[in-house]
This record gives structure tokens, C-alpha cells and sequence, in this order.
């Protein structure tokens, strides 16, 4: 998408660097976020106990977890991409398909919050899980509104300022936890922040977004909603993906309890917050050399992208064969790039990363940790091929190859669940070393499978 900047009176080439400019925002805000969330972790590792580092952990991970059904549930409904092209008398009656749509699985997923909130109350007796489920049922409940607003800046053509908003809204939440920290070691500060900063991005998205009339009477037959069936096989497909990587830390706690769950996100995390913010950081600055990605839909995957497009198919595709070669084409010389990127720039920038966190984990974490700063370092490694995995993974789904992306996405997905269940037993370092492992061979295995046969090498 060109993110058109109309400026009057300024010298030749003045807009082309505007526009250079807007295209960058996402990726610095994204750099941001990154940095937000290393220090973070540092603050949490340094002042909270193992169990309340636990506690932080799931619930974090439950939080993921809603957003990424929302988010699906909103977007396989093809709801996304018929609010950014739909005509403007139909448009009142799509976004309130898509905001009936969300309010369902919301309901759902509230009364789910609720029923584990209250089991582990009264399995634990901690009354912070209760005060952490109202927290994430709020959260939820913005959600919705969140994704109709994020869709409709996109159709008024501001879809790198939307993807700006939502990144710098991660940086903040994490900045505003780091700050509560230092006054208030509680797990709370890690939710709570997320409902304060959550509003002040939904207005920022709605200064950027059409205006939209009451919706509650919309008509909704102009919408044209995808059959059950495939909206529930594409809402799998992105849970998994959740679950790969978020459902071990479930696990973790229900064999080892909450300060073995502190322990393994302690280093699960930190040498892989620390390397991504460096490699991302190095591909970034180096540009489209590096085989940066340009376009990833930030409904449909909400991984760190830079620009966001619309969903489905262009309009124009149906009438030109030539053009939907063209687009294969180019779409295979970008997975090349990222491919390339990975292997030429990330791997030896993480190893280096590797190298430096050898030497100074040790002052940056405290003796609790001690145990794990080798599984931290080499788990820092799992940022190479699960780049490579999620940039094919990304490029299946959008190139015909949804079905095979999700058996792919089955096997790394249990894999990885059933190498937490039987080494969860033998303790941490076990477990981290054997899913350092068992990861990488997945994800490589996976990138093997999906690219052989798939790239076309005279799309060059």
C-alpha cells in the first residue's frame, strides 16, 4: 500500500522522504516495544518473587491468548477486509456484523475468565488471580472495539499510523509496568496497565478512523459473512499458533508449580527479548536489503509487522491472470529475502548477541537465576528459526496453502506441547535444553516442508 502525503510548496523529493517517514513509523515503534518489553522482564526478574513472576506469566498468557481469538474471530469472518472496501451505505451494517461477532466470543471467553478465575482462587486461595480476571474480562471487553476501529483507519488509508498506535500502545503498557515496579512488586502491575493505556489508543485510532454511525439497527444482509466451517478451521489455525506459544507455560505451572513457572519464563525470555530487540533492530536499520517485511496484515497475525494491508483477495485479482502471477512472484522473492535475511544478518547478529549475554547475564539477573543463564543463552538462538518459520508460515496462508499451514502448525504446536509434558518432570534445565532443541528441529523441519516445492526460483 502507498500511504499517499500531500504536501504544497516544498521542494522536489520533499514527499517522497514524508512518505519514507510514515513507513518507517511502524518499524520504530515495533523497536520500541521490543526495548519496552526487555526492560520489562529485567525490572520483573529483579523484583518480583519466583511465584508472582508465575502468576505475571499466566497471566499474561491468558491475556495473548483472548486477543488472538478476537482478533481471529473478527477477521475470518471476513469482517476486516468488507469494512475496508465495502460502499459507504454498507459499511453501518458490516461493522455491526463484525461487532455482533466479537461480542459473542467475548461473552464466551468472560464467562471462561471467570470459571478458571474462580477454580484457581479456590485451589490457591490467591485473591490476586481473581483481581487478575476482572482485569483481563475488562480487557476483553475493549477488544472488539479495538479491531472495528484498527479496520476502519485502514479503509481512510491510515494503516501505518494505525500500526504505529497499537505498537506504541505496547511500549507504554510496558514502560507504565516498569514505572509501577519500582514503587509496587506486585503481579498486578503487569496487567493493570494494560486498562490504563488500552483507552487513549482506541481514541488515538479513532482521531485516524472514518466516523461510523450507530450501528445497533444496521442492516447486516449486505454483509457476507464466510461459512461456519471455514471461519472455525481459520480461527484454529491462529490458535495454535497461540498455543505454540504461550499453552507450555500452562502446562509448566500445572506440573511444577508457580516459581518453576517464574523460573522457565525468566528463561524462556530473557536472552530471546534481548537478541530479537537487537536482530530486529539491525534488519531494520539496514532496510529493504535486508529483506524487511513490508506487508503483514495486522488483524490477521498481529506479529510485529510494518505496514498493514487489507485482508482476502484484491478486487481487481478475478480479472487478470497475469496479475495474480505477478503478485505469487513477488510475494516468493520476498520469503527469499526474509529467508536470506535470517540466515545472513540475524544469525550472526544473535550470535554475537549470544555471546555478549554469556558474559553479562549474570549481573543483569540475580543468584535465583543462576541455574538458568545457559538455557537462557541458547534458547536466545530460537529467534532464527522461528523468524524463518513464521515468515513461510505467513506466506502459506496468503499464497492457497492454508490447510497445509495448519497441519504444519499442528505438529510444531503439539511437538512442542508434548516435549513440555514429559520433561516438565526431570526439572527446568531439562526442560529448557530439550525444548531449545526440540523447537528448532521442529521449526526448521516445518520451513523445509513448506518451502520445498513452493518457490518458484525464476520469480527472481
Amino acid at each position: 500500500m502507498t500511504i499517499p502525503v500531500r504536501l504544497s510548496n516544498v521542494p522536489p523529493g520533499t514527499e517522497i522522504n514524508a512518505a519514507m517517514r510514515v513507513r518507517r513509523m511502524p518499524q520504530i515503534a515495533q523497536i520500541c516495544a521490543n526495548v519496552a518489553w526487555a526492560v520489562l522482564l529485567l525490572m520483573m526478574a529483579r523484583r518480583l518473587e519466583l511465584s508472582q513472576i508465575g502468576v505475571a506469566c499466566f497471566a499474561l498468557a491468558a491475556a495473548n491468548l483472548i486477543k488472538t481469538t478476537l482478533r481471529k474471530a473478527l477477521s475470518s469472518n471476513a469482517s476486516t477486509f468488507a469494512i475496508q472496501t465495502s460502499p459507504a451505505d454498507q459499511l453501518a451494517g458490516i461493522c455491526a456484523l463484525a461487532t455482533r461477532t466479537c461480542q459473542s466470543w467475548t461473552q464466551v471467553i468472560i464467562a471462561l475468565i471467570a470459571a478458571v478465575s474462580v477454580a484457581l482462587y479456590f485451589i490457591g486461595g490467591e485473591l490476586a488471580v481473581l483481581v487478575i480476571g476482572v482485569f483481563l474480562a475488562a480487557e476483553a471487553l475493549l477488544i472488539p472495539t479495538m479491531l472495528l476501529r484498527t479496520a476502519l483507519a485502514m479503509r481512510a488509508h491510515n494503516a501505518s499510523q494505525a500500526t504505529t498506535i497499537l505498537r506504541l500502545q505496547t511500549a507504554l503498557t510496558h514502560l507504565v509496568g516498569f514505572g509501577l515496579l519500582l514503587v509496587w512488586p506486585s503481579p498486578l502491575v503487569i496487567i493493570l496497565p494494560r486498562l490504563v493505556i488500552a483507552p487513549i489508543a482506541l481514541l488515538a485510532l479513532a482521531k485516524i478512523s472514518e466516523p461510523l454511525e450507530d450501528a445497533q439497527e444496521a442492516d447486516t444482509t449486505t454483509a457476507s459473512p464466510r461459512p461456519p466451517l471455514e471461519v472455525a478451521a481459520s480461527i484454529t489455525a491462529e490458535l495454535l499458533i497461540g498455543l505454540r506459544l504461550h499453552a507450555d507455560k500452562f502446562i509448566v505451572a500445572a506440573i511444577l508449580g508457580l516459581e518453576a513457572l517464574g523460573l522457565y519464563f525468566i528463561a524462556l525470555n530473557a536472552g530471546l527479548a534481548i537478541s530479537r530487540v537487537v536482530s530486529y533492530t539491525v534488519i531494520t536499520l539496514l532496510g529493504p536489503a535486508a529483506g524487511a517485511p513490508k506487508t503483514t496484515s495486522l488483524l490477521e497475525t498481529g506479529e510485529p509487522v510494518t505496514q498493514a494491508v487489507p485482508l482476502g483477495p484484491s478486487p481487481l485479482s478475478a480479472f487478470s491472470v497475469s496479475s495474480v502471477s505477478a503478485r505469487t512472484q513477488a510475494s516468493q522473492r520476498a520469503l527469499r529475502g526474509r529467508i536470506s535475511a535470517s540466515l545472513l544478518i540475524n544469525l550472526p547478529v544473535t550470535t554475537i548477541v549470544a555471546a555478549v549475554l554469556h558474559v553479562s547475564l549474570p549481573a543483569l539477573l540475580d543468584a535465583r537465576f543462576s541455574s538458568i543463564f545457559g538455557i537462557a543463552v541458547l534458547l536466545s538462538f530460537l529467534t532464527v528459526p522461528n523468524d524463518i518459520w513464521t515468515a513461510c508460515d505467513r506466506w502459506m496462508r496468503r499464497n492457497g496453502q492454508a490447510q497445509h499451514a495448519l497441519w504444519l502448525n499442528l505438529i510444531v504446536t503439539f511437538g512442542l506441547l508434548l516435549t513440555v509434558v514429559f520433561l516438565a518432570p526431570f526439572g527446568i534445565v531439562a526442560l529448557g535444553y530439550g525444548y531449545a532443541l526440540i523447537a528448532a528441529m521442529l521449526m526448521i523441519g516445518a520451513t523445509l516442508s513448506a518451502v520445498l516445492g513452493n518457490l518458484d526460483t525464476s520469480g527472481r
